[in-house]
């Protein structure tokens, strides 16, 4: 068939076409807020060197080689102490941090413990604690409702 038939049949079969749409759709998006939605806790953690000294010979560079190379160890640490939480890099020195939590004060006590836990292990990384050490600090929590994915929804009911 050619697209010029098909165009024919969608005009004259227009309304059943356009009802066979909207019902799929409303179906999608009925499945899609019936869906539990999920609490979650979100935070940055931020990597970044305890002490910095301006020698001869400093380059600043060298820093943040450094802490993306640390930032990268801490990330791949997290993945394999914590498998229930999602992390992501988003710099040299952030990690987005994600996990699923039942309230609020879960979750910030959850964070605590995860900074806790990296400051741990960057503190066996460098035990003396001076210069080359780095420290594990916590930024834009966030609590909230995962959102449904009501556009993905749509678009598949569209699609179906």
């Amino acid at each position: 068939m050619e697209l010029a038939e098909y165009v024919r049949i969608m005009q004259r079969h227009k309304t059943l076409a356009l009802e066979i749409v909207g019902v799929t759709l409303a179906f999608a998006l009925a499945v899609s807020f019936m869906r539990t939605q999920q609490e979650q806790g979100f935070f940055s953690l931020i990597i970044r060197p305890k002490v910095i000294e301006k020698t001869e010979g400093f380059q600043f560079t060298d820093v943040l080689e450094a802490s993306d190379r640390v930032t990268r160890m801490t990330e791949n640490w997290l993945k394999e102490q914590e498998p229930e939480i999602t992390t992501r890099r988003l710099g040299s020195q952030f990690i987005k941090v994600s996990f699923r939590a039942e309230s609020e004060a879960f979750a910030k006590e959850r964070m605590d413990n995860i900074n806790k836990n990296s400051n741990e292990f960057l503190l066996s990384l460098t035990p003396s604690g001076g210069l080359g050490s780095f420290e594990a600090v916590t930024s834009d929590f966030v609590f909230g409702t995962k959102d449904p994915r009501w556009v993905l929804s749509a678009s598949a009911g569209i699609i179906l």
